[in-house]
């Protein structure tokens, strides 16, 4: 490999393990909060400040919300000019309507009050949404001042703690990867990098309810990574 390469190599590496110090920096947080929220008890069993509580509450309204998303509309393109014979005609006027894309977002929402006089608004799925008829009773799971559960009847709507978890973790899932990648370069194949963030984004998301897939699976890829480059042989470029 030549300086030059070696210098690329070295900087995409240094650029992957910054990546992943800025994604396990960001996902540290949201990750205490969620292993909290998955230890709490309900307050009826357990006296702990951040324990688990549930207030009735009833139906006041519920309103749908629709967003539109304007795209920006396909730029022009005037056709190419008709080869110049010993005539000149002259060209068409052509009106040119801009094309767009619009994209609508709809969301349900369900204003409710509980027994403490607390006014919310819970975006809810349109199940419930449907469901939810004024003055209807419904209870609401409170943790640390914050709404994480709403149940009516056989409909139950969760807000789970760790708004940042999955886009922290991705970072740190792909900066890694370019970090291993960058590594190990001339011995395991880039494809298998490729790979391996498809593969490991989609299990990391259907063990959605393991959380700690998000450590398991960053460690297990390091350890394969070390082993195929101690028992692969470099390849000639």
């Amino acid at each position: 490999m030549t300086p030059s390469a070696r210098a690329l190599q070295l900087a995409i590496a240094a650029l992957g393990l910054a990546g992943v110090v800025f994604g396990a920096w960001h996902a540290a947080g949201p990750y205490a909060e969620i292993s909290a929220y998955r230890h709490a008890s309900p307050c009826a069993a357990s006296a702990a400040p951040d324990c688990i509580r549930t207030l009735d509450a009833v139906v006041l309204s519920k309103r749908i919300v629709v967003t539109t998303h304007q795209d920006p509309p396909t730029p022009y393109q005037p056709p190419p000019a008709p080869p110049m014979g010993p005539f000149h005609f002259a060209q068409p006027l052509a009106v040119h309507l801009p094309l767009r894309a619009d994209t609508t977002t709809t969301s349900y929402r369900v204003k409710v009050r509980t027994t403490e006089a607390r006014t919310e608004e819970l975006d809810v799925s349109k199940s419930f949404y449907e469901a939810a008829k004024k003055n209807d009773h419904i209870q609401v799971a409170y943790w640390k001042h914050h709404v994480v559960r709403a149940t009516l009847g056989k409909h139950t709507q969760e807000y789970p703690p760790g708004d940042w978890l999955t886009g922290s973790w991705t970072i740190l899932w792909a900066s890694l990867l370019i970090f291993l990648s960058a590594a190990t370069f001339g011995r395991v194949p880039l494809v298998a990098g490729w790979m391996t963030f498809i593969g490991g984004w989609i299990l990391f998301s259907l063990l959605d309810v393991w959380r700690s897939s998000m450590i398991v699976l960053p460690v297990l890829t390091t350890i394969a990574y070390i082993a195929a480059a101690l028992t692969l042989r470099p390849r000639r470029w």
